[in-house]
C-alpha cells in the first residue's frame, strides 16, 4: 500500500494537514464577501499553515495513536472552519454576515488547541527520528567493534597481519573524519544559501520600501506645490498623517536594512566555513598516506 493509499488515522492526519499547509489566504478577502470579508481570521489560518508545513516536512506516519487521534481532531476542527470560510457564498447564505463575524472567536478558540496539540506531535516525531538515528549509529558501531576485533586477532598472527590491520584502521579513521568534514562542509553550504536567499529578500523588501517612499514624497510635493494654504487644524491634520506614514516607511527601512545585513553576514560566515572546512579535507586528501592520521 502506497501513502496515497493509506486510509488510517495516519494517512487521514497526513490529508487533513497537507490541505491546511497550502491554503489560499487571499480567499479570506475576495471580492464577494467585501466589506464583510474574513481579514480577521487570516492571522490564524497563517499559524496553522504554519505548523501543518512543519508537521508535513518532519513527518507523521509513525506517529503513535494516541498522538495522531487528538491532533487529527483539532487539526480537522481548524479544515472544517476553513472550509466554511472558503466555501461561503453571500447570495446564496442569508446569515452569511453571522458566520464572518462569528468566525475570529472560533478560530481563537480553536487555534490553541490545535497549536499544543501540534507542538506535542512535533516532539514526538523529532524523538522518534533522533532514536532511530541513535539505533543506526549504535549498528555502525557495533559493526566497526566487531571489524575492530577482527582485525586486532589478525594482527596478534603475525606482523605482516598486523602492519595490515593498522593500515586499515587508519584508513576507517580517515575516512570518518573525511566524511564528518564533507556533513559539515554541506552543512554550512546549506545555511550559506538559505541565509542568502533570506538576504535577498530583505534587499527587495527594503527597496520596495524605499522605492514607496521615494514616490510617497514625490507625490506629496506635486500634491502640495502651488496649492493654496488652509487653515492651521487642516495642515495640523494632514502632515500629521503624512508624518506617521512617512514614520512607518523609515522604520521599515531601517529594519530590513539590519535584517539583509545580518542574512547576508550569516552567509558569509556560513561560506567561509564550508571553503575552510572543504581547504582541509583537499590538504588532507593531497598528504602522504601515512600522515594522513596526524
Amino acid at each position: 500500500m502506497t501513502d496515497t493509499e493509506d486510509t488510517g488515522p495516519n494517512g487521514a492526519l497526513d490529508e487533513v494537514l497537507q490541505k491546511l499547509a497550502h491554503v489560499d489566504l487571499d480567499r479570506l478577502t475576495r471580492e464577494e464577501l467585501k466589506p464583510h470579508d474574513f481579514s480577521g481570521c487570516r492571522r490564524y489560518f497563517d499559524q496553522a499553515a504554519f505548523y501543518s508545513r512543519l508537521l508535513v516536512d518532519v513527518g507523521t506516519r509513525a506517529l503513535p495513536a494516541e498522538v495522531v487521534g487528538p491532533l487529527l481532531a483539532r487539526a480537522s476542527d481548524v479544515q472544517n472552519a476553513w472550509v466554511a470560510a472558503d466555501n461561503l457564498r453571500p447570495a446564496a447564505q442569508d446569515d452569511w454576515k453571522v458566520v464572518v463575524s462569528n468566525m475570529p472567536g472560533r478560530l481563537e478558540k480553536l487555534l490553541p488547541q490545535f497549536v499544543r496539540e501540534a507542538v506535542a506531535a512535533l516532539i514526538v516525531a523529532v524523538g522518534l527520528q533522533a532514536a532511530e538515528i541513535e539505533t543506526r549509529t549504535s549498528d555502525l558501531l557495533a559493526q566497526g567493534r566487531v571489524q575492530l576485533e577482527v582485525l586486532t586477532g589478525a594482527a596478534a598472527t603475525a606482523k605482516e597481519d598486523r602492519e595490515a590491520a593498522g593500515a586499515a584502521l587508519a584508513a576507517v579513521r580517515a575516512e570518518l573524519q573525511n566524511l564528518t568534514v564533507r556533513r559539515q562542509a554541506t552543512t554550512f553550504s546549506k545555511a550559506a544559501s538559505g541565509h542568502r536567499i533570506q538576504a535577498n529578500l530583505w534587499l527587495a523588501l527594503l527597496g520596495a520600501a524605499v522605492a514607496g517612499t521615494l514616490y510617497l514624497a514625490f507625490v506629496n510635493l506635486k500634491a502640495t506645490h502651488g496649492a493654496p494654504v488652509g487653515t492651521w487644524i487642516n495642515l495640523v491634520q494632514v502632515g500629521g498623517a503624512k508624518l506617521v506614514v512617512l514614520t512607518v516607511l523609515l522604520t521599515v527601512i531601517f529594519t530590513t536594512g539590519r535584517l539583509y545585513r545580518a542574512s547576508r553576514h550569516n552567509a558569509v560566515v556560513n561560506d567561509h566555513r564550508a571553503n575552510a572546512l572543504a581547504s582541509f579535507e583537499a590538504l588532507v586528501q593531497s598528504a602522504d598516506p601515512e600522515s594522513r592520521p596526524a
